[in-house]
């Protein structure tokens, strides 16, 4: 299943942030500071409550909070209210009591520009200090990475967090006649590969950009993944397959990830590119399945029409190819024959033809990625895009 429609409006325990953003916002601003002596980046954000949370919660404003310590760069979520200027955030955890437990708690007030108050948690307080971390003063390695550019205009803890990533180089191996070095960053579990040779310099720069910018990405949502009271999630991240052809090259990323939610979920996103060019290609750069409309961009009004459009094409291609795997079930989740599934196909490049996934649910999760669902390169080369230079695979 591809999870690249959602993943750029998900990143899990950031939807706490999307909720922020949906609010009347009235205070909201990243600060450095002090715990004790261990630094931290927090950002802190209230709002006037509406009538239900007056009523659920009994105060008249709410307040949110994320941060992360310098020395692991792990998000934790808070959450409390502000009651005489005095902003009290906490973090719990489920207990078997029919209360959640507070691990640690900031009770804050301003100074001048910033706070000052205390952090409290087991058993023991410490002063906290925080002044404005104008994000603007940030230097950033990474600006120009796509991920990151995005972080700088809508989650600036994520970008200061960024700026703060250390890449490592760890191993050389050879994967079907390729080197490639495996990379990774400090206080991150996630890894990721850089081709070392057997393409074009150039198209490999590009392609080895993007495998860094995917890597920042996945790093950063590990990092911001938190669990229901505030604490670190879980988030492993995996390369089970990747195809290095003459022409192009795939690579899948696999997700499993329990962040800030009651279930956990998984996903796969596939990476496709031109070994010529290094531009990464999407699956109507290959075939548009008999549909001769041109692909919109993706900001451009008819996008999603079009892809509307283009899953009824998959389903009568699929229909044609595997009639009896392509028969509606009893259970509609593995119903393959609902275009629904298809409008935002994943897929990647095999040694046979290219492989698709469909959109599925986590409700129906065990109906992901059958193994038959593939377009042989006999059909890709028949129905293949007139405007597609190289040949496949």
């Amino acid at each position: 299943m591809s999870f690249k429609a959602t993943f750029s409006a998900l990143f899990f325990c950031l939807l706490s942030l999307s909720h922020r953003d949906a609010l009347c916002k009235d205070d909201s601003t990243i600060y450095r500071g002090t715990v004790g002596k261990s630094q931290i980046v927090i950002d802190l954000w209230a709002y006037q409550a509406d009538k239900w949370d007056k009523d659920n919660y009994g105060f008249d404003t709410l307040c949110y909070g994320q941060y992360f310590y310098l020395s692991s760069l792990q998000d934790i979520k808070l959450r409390g209210h502000v009651k005489n200027g005095e902003y009290i955030l906490e973090r719990t955890e489920w207990t078997r009591s029919s209360e959640d437990s507070v691990v640690e708690r900031f009770s804050l007030h301003r100074r001048d520009a910033g706070y000052e108050g205390v952090w409290s948690g087991k058993g023991k307080s410490l002063p906290v200090k925080l002044e404005p971390l104008p994000v603007t003063s940030i230097h950033n390695s990474y600006d120009g990475l796509s991920s990151v550019d995005t972080m700088r205009n809508h989650r600036e803890l994520d970008y200061v967090r960024a700026s703060l990533f250390e890449v490592k180089r760890d191993s050389i191996r050879t994967y079907q006649s390729h080197r490639v070095e495996w990379l990774s960053i400090k206080h991150s579990t996630v890894s990721l590969f850089e081709i070392i040779d057997g393409y074009d310099s150039a198209a490999l720069s590009r392609i080895n950009r993007r495998l860094l910018d995917i890597m920042i990405e996945q790093a950063s949502n590990e990092l911001s993944c938190c669990g229901p009271g505030g604490g670190e999630g879980e988030y492993l991240v995996s390369v089970p397959s990747y195809y290095f052809g003459k022409n192009v090259l795939s690579i899948d990323v696999f997700v499993n990830f329990t962040c800030d939610g009651p279930h956990p979920d998984f996903g796969t996103d596939s990476y496709n590119f031109n070994a010529h060019t290094g531009d990464e290609l999407e699956l109507t750069d290959i075939t548009t399945f008999g549909f001769s409309a041109p692909p919109p961009r993706s900001d451009e009004y008819n996008w999603f029409k079009y892809h509307d459009t283009l899953a009824d094409y998959i389903v009568e291609v699929l229909e044609e190819l595997y009639p009896k795997e392509m028969q509606p079930p009893d259970s509609d989740d593995c119903d393959y024959s609902t275009p629904d599934k298809w409008k935002y196909a994943g897929w990647s490049f095999t040694d046979k033809g290219i492989m698709l996934s469909p959109s599925i649910a986590h409700v129906g999760a065990p109906c992901r990625d059958p193994d038959w669902l593939m377009l042989p390169y006999a059909y890709l080369n028949k129905h293949r895009n007139k405007k597609l230079k190289i040949k496949i695979p």
